[in-house]
């Protein structure tokens, strides 16, 4: 039986995001390709990449030739998928994204090839931004009628605006007496709104123009922001006020440490002013503070959500004054700074206040899989293309709009588990123990060298210190940290850190990975550098197409003379080369995380794994 043959197709009608993009065959112009997915040692980090060169006499592949027939269709990040078929059975090799089209031209102009330089997912994420603000898209999922982000670059004592993204959209004008101010929460953009107002002196606000009047007086809303009570001298400082249709409203500070807020309308009967007061004092007066205020109008109450903690106090009534109904909007803020200023025509839940406040403090406590989830639905890709399964949490997540990969890293480290890119483009995030759970990574999948598949007799197995890593320093959500260090004393190999860049949110489960990789990161293990298998063109070819980064294999080493050593190892890369008639495949193992048998496994408490490392 002959070498498995290539097929290569690129998607030149589609983008980079198209799940399920058109296919066109390019086979019969590829003069040779390569593919390589893996990590360099234990410890590193999944790539991986393609080359392809094609035949380009014809200007076929040349992006400046009007009349060749992809003419416009030659762009950078086009999808490539590569397979191979063997036996009548198609194997996914790679799929990923063409780099460009670069012409070469050799032989005084009469020869030309392009080489495509194809990269994957992680890759393509690697150059996607994530949000500044983790907020602002759970906010707008709640149909805020405005929403002020406050966050607006302020040019010192000029007039400016801030932008109201809400679903009515009103944007504040800001005087001349505001300013510029740091975020108010670590998950914010690093700017609000800031300045310094006299009781009722405006330093923004959107003026008193009509709108349609949107609820009755017997209706609900909401309020909210981002504040700091400050100090004032004469027992009330009002940080911000309005008008929602009906109702005006105001927030105060009180020189005792508690706040008011205070409800008035004169459209719905007696009586005309409601005043709610917090059940306890504020006594750091420079703190920023979330504050939520939620009006029921059935029962003419208040609630007070002071950091989603409900402190509403004692109630008060008054009818001094009659407040005609605005049938308006109206938003002014008297002392800063304030950030993420919102206003509902509902009557939001405390879960919402405190998930608000969760995504504005960058902590918010879910599984890894779930992570990974919520990283790529802020991004084009695909989620069909992605399978997380970590069970583990995590709590922070890093703001100012850093770029997908690395934060996928991070949340991949927190589980202690791999992450990588299929060879059918599927972006994985594994288990903590699936290296030892799964199937395929527990029982070998092939045998190569004696008495199994062919083995280039000139092979190297490594067996040194460069892969121990006998401290394993965890980071932890808040900045801290810790050590976990092997049982093998430091002086017998000297001490190998190894740093894992993650947010857990506890010591015991930070304990937990630390210990776990320390474990096995302790011992010295063979590793096999890049060895070629399955030589022969009429060998079985199929279990090695099917093989997958992470897999367990065999290698049967037999020397002139003595034992012949037999490992296991887990596959950490995997390479193909093809040109025309003839197929080579590389692999490179380590013996690290295959040379451990399972004692026992909890089924009802989870999928964790007593392992034995030998």
């Amino acid at each position: 039986m002959p070498f498995p043959v290539a097929s290569v197709a690129i998607a030149f009608d589609d983008g980079p995001y198209v799940l399920s993009p058109t296919w066109t065959d390019v086979t019969s112009y590829v003069y040779s390709m390569s593919t390589e997915r893996g990590r360099s040692d234990d410890w590193g980090t999944f790539n991986g990449s393609a080359s392809v060169v094609l035949n380009n006499r014809a200007r076929t592949f040349d992006p400046f030739y009007t009349s060749g027939p992809y003419y416009g269709k030659l762009l950078p990040r086009r999808q490539i998928l590569i397979q191979a078929t063997y036996d009548s059975q198609t194997y996914a090799v790679f799929r990923g994204f063409i780099d460009g089209f670069p012409a070469a031209w050799t032989d005084a102009g009469t020869d030309s090839t392009v080489t495509l330089s194809c990269f994957d997912a992680m890759q393509l994420l690697g150059q996607v931004q994530l949000p500044t603000d983790w907020s602002r898209s759970y906010i707008l999922s709640t149909s805020p009628r405005h929403y002020w982000t406050m966050d607006d670059p302020i040019t010192p004592f000029t007039a400016a605006v801030e932008t109201d993204i809400g679903t009515v959209p009103k944007n504040l004008s800001t005087l001349t007496n505001a300013a510029a101010a740091g975020q108010m929460a670590v998950g914010l953009v690093n700017n609000c709104l800031g300045g310094v107002g006299v009781n009722n002196a405006s330093i923004a606000t959107n003026g008193t123009g009509s709108d349609p009047v949107v609820f009755s007086t017997d209706a609900d809303f909401s309020v909210s922001a981002w504040v700091v009570l400050g100090s004032s001298s004469d027992g009330a400082q009002t940080i911000f006020g309005g008008a929602v249709s009906n109702f005006l409203f105001y927030l105060e500070g009180l020189t005792t440490g508690k706040f008011n807020f205070v409800v008035q309308t004169g459209s719905g009967g007696s009586p005309n002013t409601w005043t709610t007061t917090t059940v306890s004092d504020i006594t750091n007066t420079s703190e920023a503070l979330h504050i939520a205020c939620v009006w029921t109008a059935s029962s003419k109450t208040a609630k007070i959500y002071i950091n989603g903690i409900d402190a509403t106090g004692a109630r008060t009534t008054s009818t001094a004054f009659i407040v005609l109904g605005a049938n308006t909007d109206v938003f002014s803020v008297s002392q800063g700074p304030i950030q993420q200023a919102v206003i509902w025509t509902s009557a939001i839940s405390q879960a919402t206040v405190q998930t608000i406040i969760k995504y504005s403090t960058a902590a918010f406590l879910e599984t890894t899989a779930a992570r990974v989830s919520r990283i790529i639905a802020e991004t084009p890709f695909s989620p069909t293309l992605v399978s997380a399964n970590g069970t583990l949490n995590i709590l922070d997540i890093t703001d100012g709009a850093v770029f997908a990969t690395p934060e996928l890293q991070r949340t991949a480290n927190t589980e202690g588990a791999p992450l990588f890119v299929t060879k059918a483009g599927v972006l994985t995030q594994k288990a903590t123990y699936a290296q030892f759970t799964d199937a395929k990574s527990f029982t070998s999948q092939a045998t190569y060298g004696f008495g199994g598949n062919g083995l280039d007799p000139s092979i190297e197995i490594e067996y040194d210190g460069d892969s121990i890593r006998n401290v394993i320093e965890v980071q932890m959500s808040g900045g801290g940290s810790y050590k976990a260090t092997g049982v093998v004393a430091t002086s017998v190999y000297g001490q190998a850190t190894q740093s894992l860049d993650a947010y857990f949110p506890t010591l015991a489960q930070a304990t937990t990975v630390g210990q776990l990789l320390v474990g096995f990161g302790q011992y010295v293990y063979p590793k096999f550098s890049d060895f070629q298998v399955v030589i022969s063109p009429d060998a079985n070819w199929a279990a090695t197409l099917t093989l997958e980064l992470l897999e367990r294999i065999t290698v049967a080493v037999k020397p002139p003379t003595g034992n012949t050593i037999t490992k296991d190892l887990q596959v950490n890369t995997i390479r193909h080369d093809v040109v025309p008639g003839q197929w080579t495949t590389t692999l490179n193992g380590s013996n690290r995380w295959a040379a451990d048998f399972r004692l026992d496994s909890s089924v009802l408490d989870g999928p964790d794994v007593i392992v034995y490392a030998s």
